[in-house]
């Protein structure tokens, strides 16, 4: 995709709401789902993918085929198998001091973009989006990715390996 802005499908996600972009959405997945339905089709199905948007659709169809909330899906099939306790849609309280600030720029200065322990992420979200939104720790993202890297070696130590369920 180009910069924002630059196709006629870029400004009515924008108009609608569903842009991607580093923010939460506001709102559930079902309005999630009416206002992308509500979009004109960019390619035709099966011919291109869009990582953000169809992640978010998927993210949608996993909740509901699972009849359980995408958060709680993730856990059980993915965070808990791979021992990845620290990596949610938000962070609980008794972890917020871990939380650090995090900056983005704007022009040439550093302005806050999260406030850390008070920000985004001490909220579960309205929309928990497949294409993004999990906080996690470097050590746990640092040791899932290990762990998937070792599929065909002994599990580094600390993985525990998710099996296929029969």
């Amino acid at each position: 995709m180009a910069p924002p802005g630059t196709y006629p499908i870029q400004r009515a996600m924008a108009d609608a709401g569903i842009q991607p972009g580093p923010d939460p959405l506001p709102f559930g997945p079902d309005a999630f789902m009416q206002r992308v339905g509500g979009l004109p089709l960019i390619h035709q199905p099966g011919a291109q993918w869009l990582y953000h948007t169809a992640s978010d659709i998927l993210g949608v169809l996993i909740a509901r085929a699972a009849d359980m909330s995408l958060s709680a899906y993730l856990q059980a099939r993915i965070f808990g198998p791979l021992a990845m306790a620290d990596t949610a849609f938000n962070v609980p309280a008794i972890k917020r001091d871990r939380l650090a600030t995090a900056y983005a720029t704007h022009g040439d200065a550093l302005k806050v973009y999260d406030a850390g322990r008070s920000g985004k992420w001490t909220q579960a979200p309205a929309f928990e989006s497949g294409g993004g939104g999990l906080i996690s720790t470097a050590t746990t993202i640092s040791l899932s990715g290990a762990c998937c890297c070792a599929a065909a070696a002994p599990a580094p130590r600390g993985c525990s390996r998710a099996r296929p369920s029969a």
